[in-house]
């Protein structure tokens, strides 16, 4: 449920109208109007009554409002918390790239979200090597202190890692209104975009063995720790892909596959189907 929805609904309840909750949110009668429709149609029930004198609740919009208070202070206390944790992220990446920038040259970074962790984790297998450190964004711009390392770093190029429905365009626009150059891996899963970091960038591994890791929606950290093998990393389901299947019969230089996690994770008929391959 959205928080700033719930906000919406509070003041509305509170004012008695769209006009004065739109006043006191300095938003117009319009956009308050479409918010709570918005929630009326999340919520599947009518919140308010509308009448020429103004907006009454519902049984529903009452039956919220019992409870709108806690969650409109929960939901302010979370957003603080979440900003926090980016605020700290972005910290942490700005300093990486201070201290990478501090033994060399670099020419060159890497940007992932939270939703392409798995992408990132298979990325990073090559990071250090390639003198490339990965900094976070949101779904609309990479973290200001960050950026304003890469900046320092005289960094131009910054490639995407992930596809435009999981690292949304706003971030490109972000970079290139920075004054960096972008540039998108191609894929559109975490398992082809995992293939195509091993290809790209397959004559810099020193490793003669591949790792297959899983990704799921509960645990996203397998290919960040496969990643610490320095081998290519390729991203599996419950069943090999296609496209790490083909990735590993045109790569002859590495001859051995690495199962990373219990036999749960990377089941042994996904081990045989892609060794076999």
């Amino acid at each position: 449920m959205d928080w700033d929805r719930i906000r919406i609904f509070y003041t509305v309840a509170e004012s008695g109208s769209f006009t004065k909750a739109g006043d006191v949110l300095g938003l117009s009668q319009s956009a308050v109007s479409r918010q709570i429709a918005d929630l009326e149609y999340e919520i599947g029930l009518p919140l308010f009554e509308r009448t020429t004198r103004g907006a009454t609740l519902t049984p529903a919009g009452s039956l919220l409002l019992e409870h709108g208070r806690r969650l409109t202070e929960e939901g302010g206390l979370l957003a603080e918390e979440l900003d926090r944790l980016r605020a700290e992220q972005d910290a942490t990446a700005a300093a990486i790239v201070d201290l990478m920038a501090a033994q060399g040259p670099i020419t060159r970074a890497a940007v992932a979200t939270q939703e392409t962790v798995p992408e990132a984790g298979a990325f990073s297998a090559v990071a250090g090597t390639r003198r490339e450190p990965i900094v976070w964004a949101s779904r609309s711009a990479v973290g200001p202190r960050a950026k304003a390392a890469l900046q320092r770093a005289r960094v131009r190029s910054v490639r995407i890692i992930g596809s435009s429905s999981r690292i949304p365009t706003a971030v490109s626009s972000d970079l290139s209104a920075s004054g960096f150059s972008p540039s998108r891996l191609a894929g559109t899963s975490s398992a082809e975009i995992s293939a195509g970091i091993a290809q790209y960038f397959r004559n810099s591994y020193s490793a003669t063995r591949v790792s297959l890791a899983r990704s799921t929606s509960t645990r996203t950290s397998d290919p960040a720790i496969a990643a610490a093998y320095g081998e290519p990393v390729l991203i599996v389901g419950t069943a090999p892909p296609a496209q790490v299947v083909v990735q590993v019969q045109r790569s002859p230089q590495w001859p051995s596959i690495r199962a990373v996690g219990p036999s749960s994770r990377v089941t042994s008929t996904t081990l045989a189907r892609v060794r076999d391959s």
